[in-house]
C-alpha cells in the first residue's frame, strides 16, 4: 500500500521537497561548482586549512595593510606565539576571548591564535557602547578582552563579570613608514603624540603554543545575531562551519575552481566583525591562498590606489561602492581592470541593468556585478550563490529579489511559517536552510534554539519563494511583512520594484496601521542629484508598475538614514503621519 503525505513524519515529507528541488536545480547548475561539499575536507579545522596554505605560500603576502606586508609565515609565527600566550595566561579550551578591534591585522592574527588554541573566538562590534559591550561580554563569559587604546575607557568602565585579562593594543604599530595609501583618521599619525603603550609584543614575542588536538566539531566562536528580533544572541559555530562557509564563498566569488586566477587578491573593507566581513575578508582568502588588501573602512580614493596597486581580482561591497569607484576614477579601465570577481549587496541602492551595463562599459567588460546571494548570522551567511545567472540579465529581470541557487552542500525550502510544512514550489512562507555551516544552536538559549532548529535545518525567519527552476527569491523578513486589505506586501519587493525608477536612487519601505486597510504602504525615497519629480507622479508610475495594494504612498527625502555598512536604519525614519508627503 502506498504511504499518503499524512502518514509521512514532517522529516520525510521535507525530503521528498528536497529531492524534487535538487532535480529541478540540476537543469541550471553551473559546471564549474559542485553540488556537495568536498569530502576530502569535510573533518578538517580552519587551522589545519591555514596550515596547509601556509606551506604552499609561505613568503607571499597573506596581508596588505596600507603599505605594511605580512606573509604567510609571519602569519602564522604570530598566531602560533599568541596561542601561546594564551596558554601561558590560563585559557583553556573552550574559554571565550573578546577581540573588540576594528578591522587590522591583529584582529585576524588574533583570532587564528585563539582557534589555534582551542579558544572561543568573540568578536564584539568596537562601535558598541557601554552597555552592549557589557551584554555581549557578560553573556559570552569571555575571559580575555583585547582592546585599542581608544577605546580601552569604555572596556575600563565597564562592568565585565568575567574578565580576567585586558589587553591594549595600538592598531597604529604595524602602519611602516612605507604608507602608500590614504590614512583613514583612526590610523593617521598625531606629530603632538607618540605611539601610547601597548601589549602586542608581549603577545607576539614569547614561546609559541603547546600543541593541542584539533577538533573540527568543538565550538570555535560566538557570533552574535544583530538583534533585531530582542537581545543579540550568541551562534555557536564550529572550524567546521568556518571551512564550509571559506570554501563555499571562496568558490561561489571565483577564488578557487574554475574561474580562479594564479594569484587572487581580495579588498576587504567591510567589517570583520561581523560574519559576512569574517567570511569575506579572513576565511575564504586565507582558505584559497590569496592576499587579503585590508582597509580599515571604505573610502573611495584609498580603495582606488589600493586595486591599482595590488591588481586586486575580488571584491564584495554595497552597488553604492561600486558607482563611487566609476565616478572617481580617471581611467577605469586601467584602474579598475584588475577586478574580475565582484560581488554587489542591494542594502539601499539596488544592482540594476543600468548600473551593471554601466560598469562593463567602463572598465572594459572583464567582470560583472552580481548579487552576493542569501544568508544568516546563523548559517554562516554565504549560504546561496548567483554565478552564472546573469546571462542576459536573467537575474535581475526575475521575480525581485533573485538570489540564486544553494551552496555545495546546502538545501533550502520553503515551509508553512506556523506549521512548518513544506510548501508548493511558487507559493511564498519561510526560508528553512540545512548546510554544514548551520550553526550548533544559541549560546546558553535552549528554548530559542528549539524555536530555530528542527532536524538540522534553521527556520530563518525569513520569506521567500522558489522558482520553477529551483532558484530562491527572497522577499523580506516574516515581521515586516505587512497585510494590506488581507494581502501580503513585502517591503522588500516593493523597494526593488520602485528602485526601477529612473530618477530613484535610494527607497525604503515600511508599513503604517491603517484603520481601514488594516496598514498601508509607505516609501522613503532620496532622489538622484539632478532628478524632477514629485512625490505623486512617482506613485502614478508605481500605478503602473505594480498591483494596486503594493503601491506606496511616497515620503521626499534628502537623505535616508543609514547604517556603518550601507544598511538603512528604518527604525530612523519618520513616522508617515508626522511629515509631508512633499508634493
Amino acid at each position: 500500500m502506498a504511504v499518503t503525505s499524512n502518514q509521512q513524519s514532517w522529516s520525510e515529507r521535507v525530503e521528498t521537497q528536497r529531492r524534487e528541488l535538487r532535480m529541478r536545480q540540476e537543469l541550471s547548475w553551473p559546471e564549474h561548482v559542485p553540488r556537495d561539499f568536498p569530502e576530502e575536507i569535510s573533518e578538517r579545522t580552519f587551522v589545519e586549512i591555514f596550515r596547509t596554505n601556509v606551506k604552499k605560500y609561505t613568503d607571499h603576502p597573506a596581508i596588505e595593510f596600507y603599505g605594511t606586508t605580512i606573509t604567510y609565515a609571519q602569519l602564522d609565527q604570530w598566531s602560533d606565539n599568541f596561542a601561546g600566550w594564551l596558554q601561558r595566561k590560563g585559557v583553556q579550551r573552550g574559554d571565550r576571548v573578546g577581540l573588540f578591534l576594528p578591522n587590522c591585522p591583529q584582529f585576524i592574527v588574533l583570532m587564528l591564535g585563539t582557534l589555534k588554541a582551542g579558544a572561543v573566538h568573540v568578536p564584539i562590534n568596537p562601535m558598541f557602547k557601554r552597555a552592549e559591550l557589557e551584554y555581549e561580554a557578560n553573556d559570552a563569559g569571555i575571559s580575555v578582552i583585547i582592546s585599542p587604546n581608544f577605546l580601552l575607557d569604555i572596556v575600563q568602565t565597564s562592568d565585565l563579570e568575567t574578565v580576567k585579562h585586558v589587553v591594549v593594543l595600538e592598531i597604529r604599530e604595524l602602519i611602516s613608514g612605507d604608507v602608500i595609501m590614504r590614512l583613514p583618521k583612526i590610523l593617521k599619525p598625531d606629530d603632538a603624540e607618540e605611539l601610547t603603550h601597548s601589549d602586542w609584543t608581549e603577545l607576539i614575542a614569547g614561546p609559541a603554543l603547546h600543541p593541542i588536538r584539533d577538533d573540527a566539531s568543538a565550538l570555535a566562536a560566538l557570533n552574535y545575531t544583530g538583534g533585531t528580533t530582542g537581545v543579540p544572541k550568541g551562534c555557536m559555530h564550529t572550524q567546521g562551519n568556518m571551512v564550509v562557509a571559506g570554501h563555499n564563498c571562496a568558490f561561489a566569488w571565483g577564488l578557487i575552481g574554475k574561474k580562479a586566477e594564479e594569484r587572487e587578491v581580495v579588498l576587504a573593507f567591510t567589517p570583520v566583525f561581523w560574519i559576512s566581513g569574517e567570511n569575506n575578508g579572513i576565511l575564504a582568502p586565507l582558505f584559497s591562498g590569496a592576499t587579503v588588501v585590508l582597509l580599515a573602512r571604505w573610502d573611495v580614493v584609498t580603495a582606488l590606489q589600493a586595486i591599482e596597486e595590488y591588481q586586486v581580482t575580488a571584491m564584495s561591497s554595497v552597488v553604492e561602492s561600486y558607482l563611487e569607484l566609476l565616478e572617481r576614477a580617471e581611467d577605469p579601465a586601467r584602474q579598475l581592470g584588475s577586478l574580475r570577481h565582484l560581488r554587489a549587496m542591494s542594502f539601499s541602492r539596488r544592482l540594476s541593468e543600468e548600473i551593471r551595463r554601466q560598469w562593463e562599459k567602463a572598465t572594459g567588460g572583464n567582470s560583472v556585478l552580481r548579487e552576493s546571494g542569501f544568508g544568516a548570522t546563523e548559517t554562516h551567511t554565504s549560504n546561496t550563490f548567483t554565478t552564472g545567472f546573469d546571462i542576459d540579465d536573467f537575474d535581475l529581470h526575475s521575480e525581485p529579489i533573485f538570489v540564486g541557487l544553494p551552496m555545495p552542500g546546502t538545501d533550502f525550502l520553503v515551509i508553512d511559517p506556523k506549521t512548518h510544512e513544506p510548501l508548493p514550489i511558487g507559493d511564498s512562507g519561510e526560508i528553512a536552510l540545512r548546510s554544514p555551516s548551520n550553526f550548533n544552536g544559541y549560546w546558553q538559549a535552549d528554548e530559542k534554539t528549539k524555536e530555530s532548529l528542527r532536524d538540522g535545518w534553521v527556520l530563518t525567519g525569513d520569506i521567500g519563494k522558489i522558482s520553477p527552476e529551483g532558484a530562491l527569491h527572497y522577499l523580506g523578513r516574516q515581521k515586516e511583512m505587512l497585510k494590506v486589505n488581507g494581502m501580503s506586501v513585502f517591503p522588500s519587493e516593493v523597494e526593488v520594484l520602485m528602485a526601477r525608477h529612473s530618477e530613484v536612487e535610494t527607497v525604503a519601505v515600511v508599513g503604517h496601521p491603517d484603520d481601514k486597510k488594516g496598514q498601508s504602504v509607505h516609501a522613503f525615497v532620496q532622489l538622484r542629484s539632478e532628478a524632477d519629480v514629485t512625490a505623486e507622479e512617482l506613485e502614478q508610475w508605481g500605478r503602473e508598475h505594480m498591483a494596486t495594494y503594493k503601491v506606496p504612498t511616497i515620503h521626499l527625502m534628502q537623505k535616508l538614514p543609514k547604517t556603518a555598512t550601507g544598511k538603512i536604519r528604518k527604525a530612523d525614519l519618520p513616522q508617515p503621519d508626522s511629515i509631508s508627503s512633499s508634493r
